[in-house]
């Protein structure tokens, strides 16, 4: 009986090991790549001067039917200067800008920052506002705008808050965090 070859068995084994390390290699790099972009923090935020504006309403139960006790709000607006520093190879969407608050008795209050279509209203009912807001920086940081890579998006934000002025001086801490459509939030502590 004869013996029977298989031509070439070896020879296409050792040949699918090429391939098979160049994919590897390929999704090695990928993988490294999106791991830089995506997963590494290379979102930098830092907090500039702050500025503080008090408006009292006061409310006085008039002649009429409508019954209740005279009522007084309190609100102080916190200008914050944000700067954001985008040391990604990818552009920054922003999605939105939260405020923390924490009171001095542990009260944590939470506001968003006032939106492009509230700060002409801002300028009109409060003009005594704008020094302030140019005190802080030209212009507002706002949400869906976008940071090119390696750039800086710097600006103010408007937070409104519903506690006197010197509830806010004696504030244990605040915080601004800022989150993205494709990176992690970060977040940036207010100087006192």
């Amino acid at each position: 009986m004869a013996e029977m070859k298989l031509d070439g068995g070896d020879k296409q084994q050792r040949s699918m090991l090429v391939p098979i390390l160049i994919a590897l290699a390929i999704l090695a790099a990928a993988g490294a790549w999106f791991a830089k972009v995506y997963l590494h923090p290379e979102v930098t935020a830092t907090a500039g001067p702050l500025q503080t504006f008090e408006y009292t309403a006061k409310y006085a139960r008039g002649g009429g039917i409508l019954v209740g006790e005279n009522q007084t709000d309190v609100v102080t607006y916190v200008i914050a200067d944000i700067a954001l520093k985008d040391n990604t190879e990818v552009p920054l969407f922003l999605k939105g800008i939260d405020g923390t608050l924490t009171m001095e008795d542990g009260t944590i209050m939470t506001a968003s920052a006032l939106e492009k279509t509230d700060l002409p209203r801002l300028a009109a009912m409060f003009p005594a506002m704008q020094p302030k807001l140019d005190a802080v920086a030209p212009s507002p940081l706002l949400r869906e705008s976008s940071i090119a890579p390696g750039a800086t998006g710097h600006g103010y934000v408007i937070f409104a808050y519903n506690v006197p002025q010197a509830v806010w001086d004696k504030r244990k801490a605040a915080d601004v965090s800022i989150s993205f459509y494709h990176q992690e939030t970060v977040k940036v502590k207010l100087p006192k």
